[in-house]
């Protein structure tokens, strides 16, 4: 078993539960209320950041480990990359833009999930020990401070969603190329299972439609974010986990064989090869005839 295939399937899977949890201890809490927030009624803020000062060391290892998983994808996705492009030989642009796609696709997530950490973290911070009651004077309790963190919260937090977004665009890259390219080599060549390519197209059809859902959202908050909460949960705790661990038992069997193969073959590729010198006047005799010499 890969051990990068096996971690990563292991982080994707522990994210994702975190994340579903959140959402039902939102539904069940039942802390949000949309009128009362476009309403910036400072009570309702309040009890907000107060509940989100608990569920903080959630949200914060959710996005480690989401990170951690984006990362360890990034290494058996260029390793197949490697090995079904026969070292850069075959399908060269297929497997260049499946390996750059995987590792945009790793720093952007790593990006976005360390800035939302860092906005989450402060944003908590400052409504724990900074004073958002009194801005104007010291007896008026506008509750002004409470007002502007929340509108400065939700515009960061907001545009790094569509940041985090492209973590979906890049799934349905990277897992359409993977099934190009197994289908497209060659039957004698073929190293991974159709099979196996068949699955990973199904995640990335399915990681489009949690692209698009993630954007009707913004029009039917509540519709969409159901439909986008079940969709994840098909893909990224059962499909994406199964693909993982099924290519996990399949790299390590093949990358050996495959790197001293072409190890070899290059060498013999580059090298001349290698003629006896011969003595003057030698050229043209048998080999008895060298013995008798």
């Amino acid at each position: 078993m890969d051990l990068a295939c096996l971690f990563s399937a292991l982080f994707f899977l522990i994210a994702n539960i975190l994340d579903i949890v959140l959402v039902v201890k939102h539904r069940q809490n039942d802390v949000y209320d949309h009128e009362l927030e476009k309403e910036l009624d400072s009570e309702y803020l309040e009890e907000i950041w107060q509940y989100r000062y608990s569920i903080s060391p959630m949200v914060n290892a959710a996005n480690v480990f989401n990170a951690l998983a984006w990362f360890l994808l990034t290494i058996p996705i260029l390793q197949f990359a490697w090995i079904h492009s026969q070292g850069g030989k075959s399908h060269v642009w297929a497997h260049g833009t499946l390996a750059s796609l995987a590792f945009a696709g790793a720093i952007t997530e790593l990006s976005a999930r360390l800035l939302i950490f860092g906005a989450t973290t402060t944003a908590t911070w400052i409504s724990k020990n900074f004073n958002l009651d009194s801005w104007f004077t010291a007896v008026s309790l506008d509750k002004s401070g409470w007002k502007s963190l929340e509108l400065t919260f939700l515009i960061v937090h907001r545009m790094l969603k569509w940041v985090d977004a492209f973590e979906y665009l890049a799934l349905f890259g990277c897992f359409s190329l993977v099934f190009y390219s197994v289908l497209t080599a060659p039957p004698e060549v073929r190293i991974f299972g159709p099979a196996w390519a068949t699955l990973g197209l199904v995640i990335a059809f399915v990681s489009f439609i949690d692209f698009t859902f993630d954007v009707l959202r913004y029009e039917q908050f509540r519709a969409f974010s159901r439909l986008a909460v079940y969709v994840s949960f098909a893909n990224t705790v059962i499909l994406l986990p199964i693909w993982l661990l099924w290519f996990g038992m399949q790299l390590p069997r093949y990358e050996p064989r495959f790197t001293a193969n072409d190890i070899l073959f290059r060498r013999i590729e580059r090298e001349p090869p290698i003629e006896h010198a011969t003595a003057p006047g030698t050229q043209g005799l048998s080999a008895e005839d060298m013995e008798d010499l």
